[in-house]
């Protein structure tokens, strides 16, 4: 943060300065005479000046970049112990922690304390008809991974278990599934697993990174634009082919 602040300091000094320059070379310069040429004097400093900006801006834009890489990294890392929980039905005198333990319980046959729980309640606003989604976090990530790992047991139930992304991470994944399908995306510990065509296997964190990949031809690109995308982010499973009797 210091360097990028810095390097916005050195660069307003400079634009200042520069330009002040340039607005009194132009001014000397209409008193000159015509044979004196001044122009072209100018035109150079100009162009050395604009080189130095540019320069000075990617310089800039290079710092923003990793520092933005920087603190994605921080607030994953500060979510690494939490997950959120879809299709669990509201009550609005519910106990929240008592419901998600609940149906982990009935459901993944695993056993929740109250006091392995740091944090559990309801995300986002209230909308009828429409349960809004857990967010719980745990003191032992241990336990949060044995949860993650067992969610393949809520199938058909309704439920389903996603990791609770930030907002760069959470855009990028719905795009990676809109362009690949989404059988064919998933994430583990926060980072987007990308599964195309040609069996390769990429991961991602980010749009720029997205972009990256090549993107499958028509002929076996799953269109999902059109289909509401539940935050499963489930890991696909391979299918088997069986012969035609």
């Amino acid at each position: 943060m210091e360097a990028v602040q810095k390097t916005i300091e050195d660069l307003a000094v400079v634009l200042k300065s520069g330009m002040a320059e340039f607005r009194k070379d132009l001014q000397d310069a209409t008193a000159l005479s015509s044979s004196a040429n001044p122009t072209s004097r100018l035109v150079v400093e100009f162009d050395s000046f604009r080189s130095f900006m540019l320069s000075s801006l990617q310089n800039l834009q290079s710092q923003v970049e990793l520092l933005s890489k920087c603190h994605d990294q921080e607030e994953m890392r500060s979510r690494r112990k939490m997950l959120l929980v879809h299709g669990v039905a509201e009550d609005n005198k519910e106990d929240t922690t008592a419901t998600f333990s609940k149906v982990i319980t009935e459901h993944l046959g695993v056993t929740v304390e109250d006091v392995k729980i740091s944090r559990c309640h309801r995300l986002g606003q209230v909308k009828k008809g429409t349960p809004r989604p857990i967010l719980v976090k745990f003191r032992d990530v241990h336990l949060r991974d044995s949860i993650w790992y067992s969610k393949t047991k809520l199938k058909g139930s309704g439920i389903t278990i996603s990791e609770f992304l930030n907002k760069v991470r959470h855009d990028t994944f719905m795009e990676a599934r809109r362009l690949f399908g989404v059988s064919k995306c998933w994430t583990r510990n926060g980072t987007i697993h990308i599964l195309t065509p040609d069996g390769t296997r990429h991961r991602v964190n980010s749009l720029a990174e997205l972009k990256i990949i090549p993107l499958p031809s028509s002929a076996t690109t799953v269109q999902t634009s059109n289909m509401t995308v539940p935050r499963d982010n489930k890991r696909p499973k391979r299918l088997i082919k069986r012969p035609i009797v």
